[in-house]
C-alpha cells in the first residue's frame, strides 16, 4: 500500500467518514452499477471494488445495495432523484 493510499485510509478511520474513493464507489452502486461496471469506470480491480463495498457496508452497518442508498440518501450522500432528472 502507497503512502498517500495509507494517509486517506488513516484520514477517512479518524474523521469517521468515507475516504474520497469510497465515495466514488457509493455513488456508482447508488446509480445501480456492478461491481464490475465500477472497475471498469474507475479503472481498478473489481476485487479493489469489492473491498471497497465491504468497507462502505461496515462504515453504513448495512447489508443491501438498497439499505446502503436509503443511509446515502438518508446522510446526505446522495439526493433523491426528481422528475426533471428523468
Amino acid at each position: 500500500m502507497n503512502l498517500q493510499r495509507s494517509l486517506y485510509a488513516y484520514a477517512a478511520l479518524n474523521r469517521g467518514s468515507l475516504s474520497p474513493r469510497e465515495h466514488q464507489v457509493l455513488l456508482l452502486i447508488c446509480d445501480d452499477l456492478a461491481t464490475k461496471q465500477i472497475a471498469d469506470r474507475l479503472k481498478i480491480s473489481p476485487k479493489t471494488v469489492s473491498k471497497h463495498r465491504e468497507s462502505i457496508s461496515k462504515f453504513s452497518k448495512t447489508q443491501s445495495p438498497i439499505s446502503l442508498y436509503k443511509w446515502a440518501l438518508a446522510n446526505g450522500y446522495v439526493s433523491a432523484p426528481t422528475l426533471a432528472d428523468k
